[in-house]
């Protein structure tokens, strides 16, 4: 029996010697795990923060919202090329869309400015005074009464109640 119950001792012992074993070896994969997850997310986090650092010094050099409205109402071709930028058109495509190549651009330069003001002041003039002529025809005249036109309220009293002639019946 004695044998019988060191025999079982020691297989108890074995049995945790193994055991003990096999955690070990668990519990150094599992440290190993640990260490590599931490050095994957240290390097997530830095990669996130050059990532950031970069979007800063990227937002520096981009121009504001004030920049990019002074160059649109300056020349609206640039909204036209930005909206199309932001479509997902190609940016050269945009780019010789609007803005022409020198030789069509020097055959821009070579209209002649003054003629174009002139023309346009003509249009002004002519649209100013067609909206004029508008608001005189939609002013009644002598022979049309106006829409608010009322009997004159008379305040004599006199000739409030006029007397019968001798004429009417």
């Amino acid at each position: 029996m004695e044998n019988n119950f060191q025999s079982t001792i020691n297989a108890v012992v074995d049995t945790a010697r193994d055991i003990a074993s096999k955690v070990g070896n668990a519990t150094e994969n599992v440290v190993e795990n640990v260490v590599e997850t931490i050095g994957a997310v240290t390097e997530t986090i830095d990669t996130v923060k050059d990532t950031a650092e970069e979007v800063v010094d990227a937002s520096k050099e981009m121009p504001s919202f004030k920049d990019i409205m002074k160059a649109i109402l300056k020349d609206s071709r640039v909204g036209h090329f930005i909206i199309d930028i932001i479509s997902g058109k190609d940016a050269r495509e945009a780019s010789t869309q609007y803005f022409p190549s020198d030789a069509v651009a020097d055959e821009v330069a070579t209209v002649d400015v003054d003629a174009l003001v002139n023309e346009a002041e003509e249009r002004g003039y002519l649209r100013g005074r067609n909206e004029q002529i508008e608001v005189k025809m939609r002013e009644p005249n002598q022979w049309q009464l106006a829409d608010n036109a009322r009997k004159p309220v008379v305040e004599t009293t006199i000739l409030n109640h006029p007397r019968r002639s001798v004429w009417e019946n």
